[in-house]
């Protein structure tokens, strides 16, 4: 018996630091958006302030990133606003056709008839272990349709909200930890969109699912587009749009963040070109 009492402690003990080294911790964020070039396709490349933060253990490596943003309407439904993915996907898109030989599915590029390698995929961001990371970049839009009663929830409340609006988000994302072991993971946000500066700052995040391996990315985000729009329950306030089980908090930025956060000023308005 008293042999035992110091195995326990050390079997209570090895499992209190296993599950500090191992739990997954999500990456705090803030996204500001700094330009908006329009395409063709009927997209937006927006340049963008990306800041990340990793408090695990292990290097993460963001390989892909797709994110839907949602809006209530009056009755408390989410609709969903807009589609934002990294610009390696659209690129990865581009090669793949013309490596196809465009929509005749041949696997020639050029008409040697030379077999053509798709190009592979490289890490869009890499997060060092329990550090900061911060990038401009670029990230491509699709905007999507906003119900008449959405829109003007929106406009309500950045009237009455001076312009600070909670914004729930789901985002798929392919990654590689310490940069070998691929995970696809779903992750449920409610964040703080500034309307005048279009900063998007994560508040409250949950991971909704995690997977060894790449996944298909394309189902694997209409998946959680549905579950996220079709579960979604408003409180007592019927127009409360937070998807992870409570309302957002102001937000608690590490000190990292508060450096080297932009305060707001007019020179933060976002530029439009065309």
């Amino acid at each position: 018996m008293i042999a035992f009492i110091p195995v326990a402690s050390l079997w209570m003990v090895g499992g209190l630091i296993a599950s500090q080294f191992l739990k997954p911790r999500l990456p705090a964020y803030s996204f500001g958006i700094r330009s908006m070039w329009p395409q063709w396709s009927g997209k937006a490349k927006l340049g963008a302030d990306v800041w990340l933060r990793n408090d695990n253990y292990v290097p993460i490596d963001i390989y892909a990133l797709a994110c839907d943003v949602y809006y209530p309407d009056w009755k408390g439904g989410l609709n969903h606003i807009g589609h934002v993915h990294d610009t390696q996907q659209v690129e990865l898109e581009s090669a793949a056709l013309a490596c196809r030989g465009g929509d005749d599915g041949n696997n020639n590029n050029n008409a040697d008839n030379e077999v053509c390698e798709e190009p592979k995929k490289h890490p869009v961001w890499e997060i060092k272990a329990r550090n900061s990371f911060e990038k401009d970049d670029h990230v491509y839009l699709q905007p999507v349709s906003i119900g008449f009663g959405a829109l003007t929830s929106l406009l309500y409340d950045m009237f009455w909200k001076y312009g600070i609006v909670n914004v729930p988000s789901s985002m798929t994302v392919q990654v590689k930890a310490n940069k070998k072991i691929p995970l696809t993971m779903s992750i449920l946000c409610d964040n703080e969109l500034n309307i005048w500066t279009l900063e998007m700052v994560g508040v409250t995040c949950e991971l909704d699912n995690l997977m060894v391996g790449w996944s298909d990315m394309p189902g694997q985000v209409e998946r959680l587009r549905v579950k996220t729009m079709d579960g979604h329950q408003p409180s007592e306030d019927s127009r409360d749009s937070s998807i992870v089980g409570k309302k957002p908090e102001p937000p608690n930025f590490h000190d990292e963040f508060e450096k080297t956060h932009r305060k707001t000023s007019w020179k933060d308005v976002p530029q439009v070109g065309f």
